[in-house]
């Protein structure tokens, strides 16, 4: 049986050792912007910063955005809704779905939240340099390559070259 140290340390638990990773980094985050007076979790600020960028949308629309599901985003603006940070308004094009869209409030946040982000940015870039490892290429990388070649299919070449090295040595 694994150790708990052998776990985080185990290649197979890459997604345990990941969303242990986002979670420091999501609380973190949230340390940060509270520190400077804002409210947007450090999980919605992608999403405050997109509505700045993009204007009023619809929850499927930011969705699509960040390839997160339908029930994520309602829940990211459900939040920056409660906060007073995002209003939903009716949608002219489309009765059956409501458009998203920043308050003054928001549209204030925003503007600080552009600022912050890119001084954390430098202190990731640092972090960065420290492990020697550009995370955000990493992750990216590996979410591109996984989404090219499943885990499964990995696995499938990984047992097929054990067994023709396995053969090959018994000859």
């Amino acid at each position: 049986m694994l150790s708990t140290s052998q776990l985080d340390m185990h290649k197979a638990f890459l997604a345990h050792n990941a969303r242990r990773l986002a979670d420091l980094v999501i609380a973190q985050g949230t340390e940060m912007l509270q520190a400077h007076g804002l409210q947007s979790p450090s999980s919605s600020v992608s999403t405050v910063l997109h509505l700045r960028d993009v204007g009023a949308t619809t929850v499927t629309d930011l969705a699509k955005a960040f390839g997160h599901t339908h029930q994520m985003a309602a829940q990211r603006v459900a939040g920056l809704v409660a906060k007073g940070l995002v209003e939903k308004i009716s949608n002219e094009n489309d009765r059956r779905s409501s458009l998203v869209s920043l308050t003054s409030a928001g549209r204030k946040e925003a503007l600080q939240l552009a600022r912050i982000v890119d001084r954390a940015s430098a202190a990731l870039d640092g972090l960065f340099k420290e492990i020697g490892c550009d995370l955000t290429e990493a992750i990216l990388s590996a979410e591109r390559d996984l989404l090219r070649r499943p885990l499964l299919a990995r696995m499938e070449e990984v047992a097929q070259n054990g067994e023709s090295q396995a053969i090959g040595q018994t000859k």
